[in-house]
């Protein structure tokens, strides 16, 4: 039972702190993104939830958005296969409202409709993946107001040589491959991590009632590396220098006569994008007996080329951060986080505009004992930014957790905060639909969370004003601008899940559901967002060294651009994984089992059932 017990401390859910309570043995998580530092998870107030390697491994998932979009309150939207545009809808809220971070540096494109390019994030030589829900403005500043998604890379786990090996092959002439090389010592430690993806696709774009395999295949290459250097000059002292490079070259459907029919769209052959991130880190850190003091600079450059005739040419961006933060223990159960910071946001090329925003935030965390007969969590958080091209703005967010000591197992929380999000360099100038008045957008959030033993529900309220939203003028050519649209759109729903151990049968059992109902300023749904969603998972242990699962994965009906109903579906996965030896790995995985048709954005085509089968070799 010790695996089951240890797979499900380390699965993706709001369940940490109940598995940490039935198995005192067991270390607790670790999150850094709720208040800007280290803490364990049961002592956050906010809803966290988790994505670990060891489930991306079980689960065979292959991209960040796959691993994602079976968490509660997450749907997924992407406008065909491997590398086409994709969107991750929290709680109703786009991509573009979400911070996304890789080890804190900022993912979120200036230059960018959607924040951050999902879509290019591959699965291999990630530790875990923290999901904050909620306005966290009130910390992280803006593009959190829908809340902080922050991808943490693995790290070496053993003095000496460190070496991991990843492998697979599969439908559509699909390869990945990951790997990590390391050396770890007392005063110095260095590794180099390489993934990549290369598929031969399938088509972006299917006309209704098609087959996609009647149409060109849509092929897709990503090399994503990453390189992290540590120096520990004295005993209190860490110096930390990271660079990744995430390249990716993407086939993809259109055609310069926007009136083109879908099925000389899909077999158009000619157009390829080519995207390169490249994510710079600079840390020092200085700890002491009651805290530490960090000061880091972080830079972000994102470049987008496209054929000339369809997007423009090129777009090239940046984001540059520079700031300090400091953290103390100012009593037995009370800290607080403090610092500030400055980001310089860039649009090169043609559009050459560029913004200054300074930050300032402090979060004071305190836990008081014997409280309403148990423990009790408090924080709060203040932010204030100034901005030279936005007016300035003071943003905060307040959490409370109680432990019920009467109860065992059950736990209460709420939140509430306020969240501002400027619109990007290109709503402002970009070539399509540019509106340089646009003002930025005000949300708030609350939500209110109950636990027991297991079963979490959460009901969660958010508004957004102001919204910045596209005002098609010409439906012909797609022609419009970039507006503010006055009123308030609302975003309320439902999560349940529920996480249980079958010690009887070395299993594990996990379920959420999801009901939220967005709306706009006039009622109607916004679009691509289900009212209803579900997955259920099931894993099985009792074989020696093997661990057979299986995903359900229910997504109801949606609205489109158009005002045209989505229908839902069901997709059914299975995986497998065999300790073959001593820290090699087989491991195989079925997508889409029963082959279903279905489609996340009206005209794009979706995989039918594909295998995959590899090898993970980890020094041990």
């Amino acid at each position: 039972m010790k695996r089951v017990t240890s797979t499900l401390l380390l699965s993706s859910s709001l369940f940490a702190s109940l598995l940490l309570a039935q198995s005192a043995t067991l270390p607790s998580i670790l999150v850094t993104t709720p208040t800007k530092t280290l803490q364990p998870i049961e002592e956050t107030t906010s809803n966290v939830d988790l994505v670990t390697s060891e489930e991306i491994s079980e689960k065979g998932y292959q991209t960040i958005p796959e691993a994602l979009h079976t968490l509660p309150g997450i749907s997924y939207a992407a406008n065909g296969g491997y590398g086409q545009p994709s969107s991750i809808y929290l709680r109703g809220f786009k991509t573009s409202k979400l911070l996304v971070l890789i080890d804190g540096i900022r993912l979120n494109d200036p230059t960018s409709l959607n924040g951050a390019a999902f879509e290019h994030l591959l699965s291999a030589n990630i530790a875990q993946i923290e999901v904050v829900k909620g306005a966290q403005s009130g910390i992280w500043g803006a593009d959190a107001s829908a809340g902080v998604i922050n991808i943490v890379t693995q790290n070496l786990v053993r003095e000496g040589t460190n070496l991991s090996l990843l492998a697979e092959y599969g439908t559509h002439n699909t390869f990945r491959y990951g790997a990590m090389i390391g050396y770890k010592e007392k005063r110095f430690d260095i590794a180099l991590k390489s993934s990549g993806l290369f598929s031969h696709g399938i088509t972006a774009i299917v006309p209704p009632h098609s087959d996609v395999d009647d149409y060109e295949d849509d092929h897709y290459r990503n090399n994503t590396h990453h390189l992290k250097l540590g120096l520990n000059p004295g005993e209190n002292d860490r110096i930390e220098a990271s660079y990744m490079v995430i390249s990716a070259t993407t086939d993809y459907d259109n055609d310069p006569n926007w009136s083109a029919t879908l099925a000389a769209k899909a077999n158009n052959p000619t157009y390829t994008t080519r995207s390169k991130t490249q994510l710079y880190g600079l840390n020092y850190r200085h700890s002491f007996s009651k805290g530490d003091l960090k000061l880091y600079a972080n830079r972000s450059d994102f470049t987008r080329k496209y054929p000339q005739e369809m997007f423009g040419k090129a777009y090239d961006g940046s984001v540059d951060t520079w700031g300090f933060q400091g953290h103390l223990t100012y009593r037995e159960n009370g800290t607080l986080v403090a610092g500030a910071e400055q980001n310089r946001f860039k649009h090169e090329n043609e559009i050459d505009h560029s913004y200054r925003n300074d930050g300032l935030f402090v979060t004071n965390t305190n836990t008081l004992e014997g409280v309403i007969g148990g423990k009790t969590i408090l924080t709060e958080s203040l932010r204030y930014d100034r901005y030279d091209a936005f007016s300035n703005k003071f943003t905060y967010k307040v959490g409370l957790k109680h432990f019920h000591k009467h109860i065992p197992g059950f736990w209460t929380s709420l939140n509430y905060g306020t969240g501002y999000n400027v619109p990007s360099l290109f709503h402002l100038y970009g070539p399509f639909g540019a509106n340089p008045d646009l003002d930025p957008e005000k949300s708030r959030s609350f939500d209110i969370t109950a636990h027991y033993k297991g079963v979490q529900i959460t009901y969660f309220y958010n508004t957004l004003d102001e919204m910045i939203d596209y005002v098609m003028t010409d439906p012909t050519t797609y022609s419009g601008h970039y507006e503010n649209v006055s009123g308030k759109s609302k975003f309320e729903g439902v999560e349940l899940s529920w996480q249980k151990a079958i010690e009887s049968i070395d299993s594990v059992f996990n379920f959420n559901y999801t009901w939220q109902r967005p709306r706009d300023k006039e009622g109607k749904a916004l679009i691509r967002i289900p009212k209803n969603s579900a997955n259920l998972s099931f894993d099985y242990y009792g074989i020696k060294d093997t661990h057979l699962g299986t995903q359900l994965h229910f997504v109801g009906k949606r609205t489109e651009y158009t005002g045209a109903k989505m229908g839902g579906y069901t997709l059914v996965d299975l995986s497998g994984d065999y300790s073959y030896s001593n820290g090699l790995d087989l491991f195989m995985r079925i997508s889409n089992l029963l082959d279903k048709r279905y489609e996340t954005a009206a005209t794009y085509a979706t995989p039918g059932r594909a295998v995959y089968a590899g090898i993970r070799y980890r020094l041990r």
